[in-house]
């Protein structure tokens, strides 16, 4: 079972979590700055697979601690853009994969894209549009 970090419990911290940890593959830890709004996912979800905690990811320290004392192998965060670079530079750090809102939403539409015109973007497409997105690391 794959042991995932997914940081905010808004609406797509949620969704994220929920569809993984329901997945039955991955074990999820939901963080959030308001642990309380991390337990109320765990809960609506009911998965046994789901975990909250509280967590103040902008401190890249906290965040690097929490990583180093529960390793993970992948780190998704769904918090605005503004904080990811910290959190990626913490999930390299600790030697997980990370991921963002804006690069899940542009392999969602590469997949998309290919779907339509029957053969994927190009590679230097996608990673332009992940650059261009103000969110690469």
């Amino acid at each position: 079972m794959h042991r995932v970090l997914v940081l905010g419990a808004g609406k797509i911290g949620a969704l994220i979590s929920g569809l993984l940890a329901e997945s039955g593959s991955y074990q999820v830890e939901l963080a959030d700055v308001d642990g309380a709004a991390a337990e109320a996912v765990v809960r609506a979800h009911g998965a046994s697979h789901l975990s909250a905690f509280a967590l103040d990811a902008t401190n890249v320290s906290a965040l690097a601690r929490r990583l180093a004392e529960h390793p993970v192998e992948a780190v998704i965060s769904s918090l605005p853009y503004y904080c990811n670079v910290g959190v990626a530079e913490a999930a390299r750090a600790a030697g997980a994969t990370y991921e963002d809102g804006w690069r899940l939403f542009v392999y969602q539409a590469a997949a998309s894209y290919a779907l339509f015109w029957g053969q994927p973007p190009s590679d230097a497409s996608v990673a332009r549009a992940i650059e261009e997105g103000g969110c690469a690391a």
